[in-house]
């Protein structure tokens, strides 16, 4: 039954997409000026929240509309002139006709981030702006919606040297499509001390709220290991 709803839903949102396309076509609808930004549709505090902050501060004539769902607990966060209400009619909007496509993820812009993906896989949309990736992570193995012919991406980031040449190394982007900045979260820290620090931030999977011991998890484990690990000096 969930399967038979997620299918639904998957349908009517592609549905949208395509009436909507009709009618920017039909109204001649241009808003190439304009640079879409999101993460996931649900939040603001990752890599696009920062770099959406640097832009309010010092890039004003820029025209900048953010994601976000009304519900989310960042909703506020955002400067509500430039929230577009995620899943509605001017996301339908902007997510065609825009200049720029921009988020932490693989069509974080979209509607629907896996639906739109595999439907810009198979050439089954078209949209008009760039699409860039800032990433949400350092990405180190082989995933194949990074690949360049499979995300089509204008311009991929990096966050570290040895990312960039990696990626460059192996997944088809020209020295054009993909550059080292590092990230936008990175410049929110503060160096609050002289001496070298090492910052570890852990990542935390949705999975692990399924796990009925977590203590017994190969995540606790290892992360419990490191950390109490006398010669890491944490």
């Amino acid at each position: 039954m969930k399967k038979l709803k997620k299918i639904k839903k998957m349908f009517i949102c592609y549905l949208k997409y395509l009436y909507y396309s009709l009618y920017c076509n039909f109204k001649n609808i241009n808003n190439s000026d304009t640079w879409l930004i999101s993460e996931r549709g649900v939040d603001a505090r990752d890599n696009a929240y920062h770099f959406y902050e640097y832009l309010k501060k010092n890039k004003k004539n820029i025209k900048v509309k953010y994601v976000i769902d009304l519900n989310s607990s960042d909703y506020k966060k955002i400067d509500q002139n430039d929230i577009v209400q995620y899943g509605s009619r001017e996301h339908y909007i902007l997510f065609k006709t825009a200049g720029k496509l921009i988020s932490t993820h693989i069509m974080g812009y979209s509607p629907d981030m896996s639906l739109f993906w595999r439907l810009d896989k198979l050439n089954l949309i078209k949209l008009k702006g760039k699409k860039i990736m800032l990433q949400h992570g350092i990405t180190y193995n082989n995933l194949e919606f990074f690949d360049n012919k499979t995300s089509k991406l204008d311009l991929f980031i990096c966050g570290a040297m040895p990312e960039y040449k990696y990626m460059l190394n192996n997944y088809g982007y020209s020295e054009n499509e993909i550059k080292y900045t590092g990230f936008a979260r990175f410049d929110n820290l503060n160096n609050k001390s002289t001496k070298n620090q090492i910052l570890v931030m852990p990542t935390f999977r949705k999975w692990l709220n399924y796990v009925n011991d977590f203590k017994k998890s190969d995540y606790y484990q290892k992360w419990n290991k490191l950390l109490n690990n006398k010669d890491s000096k944490l």
